[in-house]
């Protein structure tokens, strides 16, 4: 019943909206009064072809003055649009009093050109790439020599880390990413025997596997993040051993692989250098038993182990700090 009323008052008023008119605004609206501050019924696109009441075409010297065209919505109610936004229809040449586009258009909200580099959008963040570098304390673990020490000097490790990350693609927040985790460290420690002799170990590894971190707080200024990763750890030691008068006796080199998950928090200070943001890493490491080998030759100056000529990687776990910057692409 509703329909049928709407259909007959649409046919009726439609006797005095017996005019048209093409809206030439890019969105232009209509309103419930001829007030631009009352109601906005509909808005409409630039093309469309609406009724106007007979009146407006009985004079057309004002349409280009301020003002109102009657005119009905998509409910058959009586609205009202804003002369310079449509051009009315007369079919002769009266329609070339007013062109058919706004220059400029205040419907038309587009930005056309180029968009400066400083307008305020929020940057999409797709990569994120971090470089740190870090320390941690020495691991112990020492070949097995055939003589008797009297005590081991353990040094801090130190290392670089670089990490690269893509974020998620159903992720529009940017929270979580995917990416690369490597590691680069330096050890050495020094084995001093009974007999006054002593053996420098050094150690370089160098770690790489996949890693995911996700952003768990942030604001404006800083953010908090964690991330998980598992490397696989190609290890290179060298034992230089030396004699009472520091003479080198001997060097051997041993080699391994072996495997380690880690688990970091990173506190980040945003856009400290231009687009670079400060970082400040925790991190904790589980090293899995590994053994390093060696191809060398054993010429045996009663120091290494010729039944076991190994160096052990024991089951420990190590934390490591790391102080560095990150930048979004």
């Amino acid at each position: 019943m509703k329909s049928i009323v709407s259909l007959l008052a649409f046919f009726f008023s439609s006797l005095s909206f017996a005019g048209h008119a093409i809206v030439i605004g890019y969105r232009t609206p209509i309103y419930e009064k001829p007030d631009v501050n009352s109601k906005k019924v509909q808005i409409l696109k630039e093309g469309e072809k609406i009724y106007i009441h007979d009146r407006h075409l009985l004079s057309l010297e004002n349409q280009n003055q301020p003002g109102f065209y009657q005119t009905l919505d998509t409910n058959a109610n009586i609205a009202f649009v804003k002369k310079n936004l449509v051009k009315l229809l007369t079919y002769d040449l009266r329609e070339e009093d007013k062109p058919v586009n706004l220059d400029p258009d205040p419907t038309d909200y587009r930005i056309k050109g180029h968009i400066p580099d400083s307008y305020p959008f929020i940057k999409k963040r797709e990569y994120r790439g971090s470089f740190s570098f870090g320390v941690s304390p020495g691991e112990k673990n020492s070949y097995n020599y055939n003589q008797a020490v009297s005590k081991t000097s353990n040094s801090n490790r130190v290392g670089l880390n670089y990490t690269l990350g893509q974020s998620a693609l159903e992720d529009l927040d940017k929270r979580l990413f995917f990416g690369a985790h490597s590691e680069l460290w330096l050890s050495k420690n020094t084995v001093h025997f009974q007999d006054a002799s002593q053996s420098e170990e050094t150690m370089v590894e160098f770690h790489l596997g996949p890693q995911i971190t996700y952003e768990f707080f942030r604001n404006k200024d800083m953010s908090l993040s964690l991330m998980g990763a598992m490397t696989v750890n190609f290890t290179h030691a060298q034992m230089s051993l030396k004699n009472s008068a520091d003479q080198a006796l001997q060097k051997r080199t041993y080699n391994g692989i072996g495997f380690s998950p880690k688990l970091q928090t990173i506190y980040t200070i945003n856009d400290v250098l231009e687009e670079f943001s400060f970082r400040l890493g925790l991190q904790g490491q589980w090293t899995l038993p590994h053994s390093l080998k060696t191809s060398a030759v054993n010429n045996d100056y009663g120091y290494w182990n010729s039944e076991n000529d190994e160096l052990q990687i024991s089951n420990n776990g190590i934390w490591s700090v790391f102080i560095g910057f990150q930048k979004e692409y």
